[in-house]
This record gives C-alpha cells, structure tokens and sequence, in this order.
C-alpha cells in the first residue's frame, strides 16, 4: 500500500467514524426534544386543570434534564476534539 493509499484509508475511517458519531448525536438530540414536548404538553394540560405548581415542576424537571443532556453532549464533544 503506497502512502497516499494509506492516508486516504485513514482518512476515510475518520470521516466514518465522525459519520457515525454525528448521526448517534442527532439520534440523541431528537429524542430529548420528543421527551421535551411531551413534558410542555403535559404542563399545558396540568394549567388547564389549574395545577400551575405541577406544572412548574414538569417544565423544571424538562428544562433541568435539557441541560443535563445538553452539557454531556458538550463534554463528549470536547472530548473528541
């Protein structure tokens, strides 16, 4: 194998794995934003009923678990880099 065919074979297992890393990502990120609306429509329906401190908790646990995820996403970025 001559260098240049070296190097585009690394090459094409970063881009793979950087690939596979971006999908798994927005995989993640999806799902925190179906849990999210769940969560708002849940708080919309507790308002509803006149459970506003219910419904404060709801969208504070979603808001909270946000972050959470927002910032291990972050670090796990960060790692990579």
């Amino acid at each position: 194998m001559t260098d240049i065919e070296q190097r585009l074979r690394n090459e094409t297992g970063r881009l793979t794995r950087a690939l596979q890393d971006a999908s798994q990502q927005r995989k993640q990120m999806q799902a925190d934003l179906i849990w999210h609306r769940d969560d708002i429509s849940e708080a919309i329906e507790m308002l509803q009923a006149g459970s506003v401190r219910d419904a404060i908790q709801v969208l504070q646990g979603s808001l909270d678990r946000r972050n959470r995820t927002r910032e291990q996403r972050k670090a796990k970025q960060d790692e990579q880099v």
